[in-house]
């Protein structure tokens, strides 16, 4: 199952404001796949904004279980909340990423609220150590809430702290694993605790999921918080 789908999607392109839920499922699935996407413009694309829950069947023993799956992207994912929880005996990720950015790509991930409910799962999942940096072809990582029962992330080696993963991901000094504290969990990902999660505005939004503002100083997730 992919809620949504890119395969050579080349061009600027932006996947904001998605709600994905998948109840009960015993499918293995990626809420948003994406495949070569944005590499031929010079501008990031962008995926932000977006919702996904993935809630599995206890019985579900599938693998290839993913929030947000990027191979080779020229791309800003930022201020996505994503949850999954439940069956799979393999490690699920909230953001994997994977293959050679090469010089075309460039990837941003920013001010997402990630929280995973299994022991194998991970919040964030790198394959490679020596993409992380700031430059073309690099991965630049800050201003993420990362919970996971074991691993905050994966970056050549499993991660069990802020601390080591900070130690591994030169670009972040600002995540933080704060437990969400969901409003209304069954209907929405919106958080009670937005005050944890301050961070930065990207320049790429300047509203959340509803249409509400972004100001200078927003929260991780989807849902923006009031002055």
């Amino acid at each position: 199952f992919y809620g949504i789908n890119t395969s050579s999607c080349k061009n600027y392109n932006v996947i904001n404001g998605n709600k994905i839920w998948m109840q009960d499922t015993t499918l293995k699935g990626r809420a948003i796949n994406l495949s070569t996407f944005g590499t031929a413009s010079s501008k990031m694309s962008v995926v932000s904004n977006n919702e996904l829950s993935l809630i599995f069947n206890p019985t579900n023993k599938n693998n290839d279980v993913a929030g947000i799956y990027i191979m080779t992207a020229n791309t800003a994912i930022v201020n996505n909340s994503i949850r999954i929880s439940g069956g799979s005996q393999y490690e699920t990720q909230g953001i994997y990423q994977t293959g050679s950015l090469s010089e075309t790509g460039y990837l941003v991930i920013k001010n997402n609220n990630i929280d995973m409910k299994t022991p194998t799962d991970y919040p964030i999942f790198i394959s490679n150590a020596k993409a992380i940096g700031t430059d073309r072809g690099q991965i630049d990582i800050d201003y993420n809430n990362l919970v996971a029962p074991q691993y905050v992330g994966y970056v050549e080696n499993n991660m069990t702290s802020i601390s080591d993963w900070q130690t591994y991901v030169s670009t972040d000094n600002n995540s933080v694993s704060i437990a969400p504290q969901y409003i209304n969990p069954s209907q929405s990902l919106e958080v009670s605790n937005k005050d944890d999660y301050s961070c930065p505005t990207p320049q790429q939004l300047n509203t959340d999921i509803l249409g509400n503002p972004r100001y200078g100083t927003t929260a991780m997730g989807a849902y923006s918080k009031a002055l």
